[in-house]
């Protein structure tokens, strides 16, 4: 087995006399170096609040999203179809359930708008859903 050529030993007090020369600016990179931590932190927590705000969900959720993008530019990608996007829904039919005393059918539209008008996103869909009763909280009705 051959030996290994290994460099010299450094020259740690010589290094620690000169050491004390260089130590503010060391303090100021590892200061600038601290910031854009913080700042890219900060800039993470806004981009998942943004992505919360236009789904329309809980911070797991849009937390689970922005960790799906692995790159900065897919994330503002989303952003701005998102902040572009415009969802409608509109009420087709409502009426009482024939097989559900106490509960309704509503039929919606959902309709998916780009910013240049292009639709993107159509879907008709019906659901049932408990009627108010007077007297009777809904919660109570929906059996949450």
């Amino acid at each position: 087995m051959s030996e290994s050529a290994l460099p010299s030993r450094p020259d740690f007090e010589a290094i620690e006399a000169v050491s004390h020369k260089s130590a503010n600016r060391r303090t100021e990179i590892l200061a600038l170096i601290g910031n854009l931590v913080y700042s890219w932190s900060n800039n993470e927590s806004m981009f998942i609040y943004v992505i919360m705000l236009l789904l329309n969900t809980d911070q797991a959720a849009a937390t689970i999203v922005f960790a799906s993008l692995n790159t900065t530019r897919a994330r503002l990608d989303l952003v701005q179809r998102l902040a572009s996007a415009r969802i409608t829904n509109r009420i087709l039919a409502k009426r009482l359930s024939e097989g559900r005393p106490g509960d309704g059918i509503i039929t919606t539209e959902t309709v998916g708008t780009k910013s240049t008008g292009e639709v993107f996103l159509s879907f008709v869909r019906s659901f049932l859903v408990p009627t108010r009763e007077k007297g009777e909280p809904l919660e109570e009705k929906a059996r949450y």
